[in-house]
């Protein structure tokens, strides 16, 4: 006879916990349906890019009307629900006076969410993505550096993208919440 192992699935006050007493003491992971997933190292390509991109985003909000109705959050956690707190590059979320200071921003806050993929493009692509979708995440963008391409997700349904668009080197990226949020690609590859 197979006795088949079962996994304990930690939540997110569980991890919050583990974090607090100083069993997490490692930087880096992130909490993904319910298992401690240690996340990549970045390097100077993928630190560069990421401010890149907060650049042409903050500098964009600030020409917008749109100043005190979103935050941009870079490498913050987000709950997505009771067993998923990522930390994604980037993340557009809806204006809070308290800037969040009282919890987290969930999945119902989120506007865009930007994930920057060197060495985690087929990670982004195969668990972040669904992981988004059926968090109802709108719009979720995978910065490809290798390719030079950004991947845009939109409409999640039943726990996938139901869309999927590319944009390459010479195009310019709206963001689907609202298109004065916008980005060069040829800014944000350099």
């Amino acid at each position: 006879m197979t006795v088949k192992l079962q996994k304990r699935l930690i939540n997110v006050d569980e991890y919050h916990l583990m974090g607090e007493v100083g069993i997490l003491k490692e930087k880096g992971i992130e909490l993904i349906e319910g298992e401690i997933i240690k996340m990549s190292p970045t390097g100077s390509n993928h630190s560069a890019c990421v401010s890149v991109l907060i650049d042409l985003l903050t500098e964009a909000r600030l020409l917008s009307k749109l100043k005190k109705d979103i935050i941009i959050r870079v490498q913050d956690p987000i709950m997505l629900d009771d067993f998923s707190e990522p930390e994604p590059d980037i993340v557009i979320v809806k204006y809070l006076s308290d800037y969040y200071r009282q919890k987290l921003p969930q999945s119902k806050d989120v506007l865009l969410l930007i994930e920057v993929s060197d060495s985690t493009l087929g990670t982004d692509r195969e668990i972040k993505a669904p992981l988004y979708a059926k968090a109802s995440v709108p719009e979720y963008w995978i910065v490809n550096i290798e390719a030079q391409q950004i991947e845009v997700y939109y409409a999640p349904a039943s726990g996938a993208y139901q869309q999927k668009k590319v944009f390459g080197i010479n195009d310019e990226l709206k963001a689907q919440f609202n298109t004065q949020i916008s980005v060069k690609l040829k800014e944000v590859f350099g």
